[in-house]
């Protein structure tokens, strides 16, 4: 029951930023959507922010772990244009609220660690602060790709882009002579 409630509470979040900005969205909104009382959302969650870090990291969570970090990265494109053919109005409206930097905030602290685990799995050679730049300039990469590929909505662009990303980042972790 409790993990059916908290997808509930997310799904309404995702309704509701296809409606309205996400600063004029309130706890009050979420749980009107939902059906549920206010204790029961702050059981789940500490603040609607909260809810759209549940949905980055679930997003994330469910990404295969065992991949190299190109077919990670093509796997993140390739999910987040899922998510935005799924919703669309919604991605619309996180776009619109977020933006880059939004983004960043929410899905970096996610995706930072994987990157770094697949840089580690595939054996990068590289100090500690490379991998840490690396890995920087990876998720921003990937996050500004994920900006450009939800402003196009296309899904055959999504499938190039994710393709030209997993060949670039092959290229950049191939052993140099």
């Amino acid at each position: 029951m409790s993990s059916f409630t908290k997808k509930a509470i997310m799904e309404a979040f995702l309704r509701l930023v296809g409606k309205k900005s996400l600063d004029k969205i309130t706890v009050r909104d979420i749980v009107d959507e939902c059906g549920i009382n206010r204790n029961t959302f702050y059981y789940h969650f500490q603040d609607m922010y909260a809810v759209l870090e549940e949905i980055c990291h679930d997003a994330i969570a469910r990404m295969p772990r065992e991949r190299s970090l190109p077919e990670t990265m093509a796997c993140f494109l390739d999910c987040m244009s899922d998510f935005a053919a799924a919703y669309p109005r919604s991605t619309h409206g996180l776009m619109m609220s977020l933006g880059y930097d939004g983004l960043l905030r929410y899905l970096a602290p996610e995706l930072q660690p994987l990157i770094m685990d697949c840089l580690m799995r595939d054996q990068v050679a590289g100090s500690r602060d490379y991998l840490r730049h690396l890995t920087a300039f990876v998720c921003h990469a990937v996050i500004g790709l994920s900006v450009d590929l939800m402003k196009l909505g296309s899904q055959t662009a999504c499938t190039t882009v994710a393709e030209d990303l997993k060949r670039i980042l092959e290229q950049l972790s191939r052993p140099q002579n």
